[in-house]
């Protein structure tokens, strides 16, 4: 974005998620998503595997990578070398089973 379009997107955007924690939070899950959605792209186009992980202690997260309070814990992402004989792709249903196009 040029440095002069800056001040006509950034008012807006403060007043969106300024004085609104909740709006901050899913935000920060939101993008921390699809950062974490590209890097997986990204390890799988080096033949790298990649997976998202849940399920972690986050405040335990927070404190070990010294967080800032205001900096959330999204998921953890392991990235490596794939395991031999590892599914290339995991079993998924049908896109049309999932997927109304309208």
């Amino acid at each position: 974005m040029p440095a002069a379009m800056v001040p006509e997107w950034e008012i807006p955007a403060r007043q969106l998620y300024m004085e609104y924690p909740q709006r901050q939070r899913d935000e920060a899950v939101r993008t921390g998503t699809f950062g974490a959605a590209a890097m997986i792209y990204a390890a799988r186009s080096l033949g790298l595997g990649s997976t998202p992980m849940i399920g972690f202690d986050a405040e335990a997260v927070h404190r070990e990578f010294g967080l800032a309070e205001n900096e959330v814990p999204v998921m953890l992402l392991s990235v490596g070398a794939e395991r031999p004989g590892n599914w290339l792709q995991k079993p998924r249903r049908p896109v049309a089973e999932v997927l109304d196009l309208i």
